[in-house]
Order: C-alpha cells, then structure tokens, then sequence
C-alpha cells in the first residue's frame, strides 16, 4: 500500500497510534479552547471562533461536542 506518510520510524520508535492519536486530539482541543477563550467563546461571525481557525461554523460546534467542549472548560471558567 502506498501512502504519503512513512510510518516505519513511528513503529521503530515504539510510539503507539493511540497515544499519537491522543496527543493529536489533545493538541486539538487546546487550540480550539485557546481561539474561543481569545474570541469570549463566539462561535460564529466574522471575528468568532470558527473564522479564525479556517472553519465553518458547523464544523467547529461538532468538533467541540466530539472533543466534549463547553464553555465552563475553559481557563476563565465563568458561564454567562
């Protein structure tokens, strides 16, 4: 199978692809926390959320629903 991605060095490392996938998804969510606590947590808009990271605004509430995102999650941690 050919692939864009040479994973030999990933197995010969010992790196497993749960942790890789993990790491992935926590690097993810601490983007997506970091945009929307830069945005006062809006969303949608032309200087909200999704805008900034290049998304639509569909895209970014169901990555936020699968990566289990709220509001009281973030650092400033007050819900309005």
């Amino acid at each position: 199978m050919n692939t864009m991605f040479d994973f030999a060095p990933l197995r010969r490392s010992g790196i497993g692809f749960d942790h890789l996938f993990n790491m992935l998804e926590q690097a993810e969510r601490a983007q997506i926390v970091r945009v929307l606590d830069e945005c006062n947590w809006v969303v949608g808009g032309p200087n909200g959320a999704a805008a900034r990271l290049g998304l639509k605004r569909t895209s970014l509430v169901y990555r936020m629903q699968k990566l289990g995102l709220r509001r009281a999650d973030s650092a400033s941690g007050s819900q309005r």
